[in-house]
């Protein structure tokens, strides 16, 4: 009588066989998914450096750190920059009113965003004598209030700013069609968030409050300590004197791997280092 089936030796050589082939399919996904995974953080990193290279060298290219009314440049160090970010550019249409220090400025304006009272501070283009150019100056000051209003004297639209800080000796040079700057004070830095990544962070100076609130990611993660800030005077000697400065180094580096996996299957950690002339140090 003939049997169907199989052997105990046969089934015992087939599981072993299955094994094999189960434990190597492990092994070939386990080494996919490593190197999948280092495409995804390199692809993450050149994200980050490309990021890095359109905000913060956009954000630092407009400083002048050697201008008449100060500095652009409030605070440096080696970890952290604060300093005064031109964010509008208005045109006076109406001459200044001394009795009640306010100024009409016209309403339609060039940059990112309106005024705002509750962050920004005015810079005032001051043009003593129109045929030379060694009087001229930008005088700092303040905004208490900001009304829609009245009609400028060229028919368009214009808005009434009161100020504050600035006398009326200075506020009499400011006459029709003077530049001024609305500008707000930023701080940006390297910093470990709560679940422990690092980011570059970003915050506004709130006048309204006195206080500078939360810092906020701007772009990340990167490795710990991963930005960096140089500053260097016109013959590239470093300086710590924020008049002096006429260009900074940042030095950013992405974070690589954890030590858990083979390097070959890690993004490695990159450094990006980028040097932002001032716009105080550019050609005139």
């Amino acid at each position: 009588m003939r049997r169907c089936g199989f052997t105990l030796t046969e089934l015992l050589v087939a599981l072993v066989l299955g094994a094999a082939v189960a434990a190597a399919a492990l092994s070939v996904l386990v080494v996919s998914q490593r190197v999948y995974g280092r495409q995804v953080s390199l692809a993450d990193a050149s994200a980050t450096a490309r990021a890095a290279t359109a905000i913060l060298i956009s954000e630092l290219r407009g400083l002048d750190a050697s201008a008449a009314s100060g500095s652009d440049l409030l605070r440096v160090t080696p970890a952290s920059l604060t300093y005064r970010a031109l964010r509008s550019l208005y045109t006076t249409c109406k001459v200044a009113d001394l009795a009640r220090s306010t100024i009409v400025l016209h309403a339609d304006f060039l940059g990112v965003r309106p005024l705002d009272p509750g962050v920004d501070s005015l810079l005032l283009f001051a043009d003593g004598d129109p045929t030379v150019s060694e009087d001229d100056r930008w005088i700092h000051a303040d905004i208490r209030e900001i009304i829609p209003g009245p009609i400028c004297p060229d028919g368009r639209p214009g808005i009434t700013v009161h100020l504050a800080g600035v006398s009326k000796r200075n506020l009499e040079r400011v006459g029709i069609g003077a530049p001024v700057r609305g500008a707000a004070l930023w701080e940006m830095k390297g910093y470990r968030a709560a679940n422990g990544q690092w980011w570059v962070g970003m915050r506004r100076y709130r006048k309204s409050t006195g206080r500078w609130p939360s810092i906020q990611p701007v772009l990340g993660p990167i490795a710990p300590g991963g930005l960096r800030f140089g500053y260097y005077d016109a013959s590239g000697v470093p300086t710590q004197v924020a008049s002096r400065i006429a260009s900074i180094v940042l030095e950013l580096a992405t974070p690589g791997g954890d030590g858990s996996a083979p390097h070959w299957a890690v993004a490695p950690e990159r450094s990006l280092t980028l040097r932002v002339a001032l716009r105080s140090s550019l050609p005139r």
